[in-house]
């Protein structure tokens, strides 16, 4: 029998399923007939449906489309298009994401370091012809004034100051005015700070799906959780209720909470979560943390998604 070849990008309808074979023709179909370019625009939309943070949108579009893995940008266009996936799934989408934003913050820090030698290296160069030529004195305010047009900080003069006292074992006196000077120097002085952009916490989350009651149980907004060191959520369709623990500050991308310990979190099974929660009338977490531990069920696998089917609990 001939295999159907797909001509036009498929609808996705409720006899699509992550496991059905039909989903491997229309994946055969994204694969041929998208270009690099699209699966970066999928991806990028998958964003902007999802977190509409314009700084990450903003950072995907300057990134070279190489980047973008084939299979997750077609996983966001079937998302797009209504294909229902698990939070599996969704999870491996926002870690792709943020495997391309380490990359952007990497590519950032190598570009500030080069910035950096370029600027050392020009004034080595200055202290050099300085230390060459020493029938002439040189000027030390304009040094100075070297210093701080250059923006050369404090710290970048303790580096000279380094680079000056391991090549010039002994130093005449030129040499030893100049490190004398770079060692008293305070170096640039930034005299005018920028006012750091506030984070609207309320746009922050505003795409993130949660069940906002249960069983006359109000959840907490999922902004209570940013910048918090716990917090307990309870998924109602798997009966699991989660301890998210963190040493510094739990923050939310996408539907996921991150930065959170897994060592010091907890997952359990929980038939009766009024019950649970009756038990549980405080906001000590060693308290909390003990009686999830005390609970007898199996531990089950730790994950920061959010979803209609979890409610926010306590933030701690």
């Amino acid at each position: 029998m001939a295999k159907l070849i797909i001509q036009t990008e498929p609808i996705i309808d409720d006899s699509v399923t992550i496991n059905s074979t039909k989903l491997i023709r229309i994946i055969e179909y994204y694969k041929n007939n998208t270009t690099s370019k699209d699966i970066k625009e999928y991806i990028i939309d998958y964003v902007k449906n999802n977190t509409n943070d314009e700084e990450i949108v903003n950072i995907l579009n300057n990134t070279s489309c190489k980047l973008f893995n084939i299979y997750v940008g077609i996983k966001c266009r079937l998302i797009a298009r209504g294909l229902v996936v698990s939070d599996k799934h969704t999870i491996a989408i926002e870690d792709h994401i943020n495997h391309i934003l380490d990359i952007y913050e990497d590519n950032i820090t190598i570009e500030k370091k080069e910035r950096v030698y370029t600027k050392l290296d020009n004034i080595i160069n200055l202290l050099e012809s300085i230390i060459l030529e020493q029938n002439k004195r040189y000027n030390e305010k304009e040094l100075l004034e070297y210093i701080d047009n250059n923006k050369i900080k404090k710290s970048e003069c303790i580096k000279l100051v380094e680079y000056l006292e391991d090549k010039y074992i002994n130093p005449n006196n030129i040499i030893t005015s100049i490190i004398e000077l770079l060692k008293n120097t305070n170096g640039y002085i930034i005299t005018r700070k920028h006012k750091k952009k506030e984070v609207d916490l309320d746009k922050l989350v505003s795409k993130v799906k949660y069940c906002k009651e249960y069983e006359d149980i109000i959840s907490l907004n999922p902004k209570d959780i940013i910048n918090k060191k716990h917090v307990l959520l309870y998924d109602t369709k798997y009966k699991t209720i989660r301890l998210l623990s963190s040493d510094s500050k739990i923050t939310i991308r996408g539907s996921t909470i991150y930065d959170f310990n897994i060592e010091d979190s907890k997952c359990k099974y929980v038939k009766d979560i009024k019950v649970f929660l009756e038990s549980i009338n405080t906001n000590n977490i060693k308290y909390i943390s003990n009686t999830i531990d005390a609970i007898n069920t199996k531990p089950k696998v730790i994950n920061g998604s959010l979803n209609e089917n979890v409610i926010i609990l306590k933030v701690i």
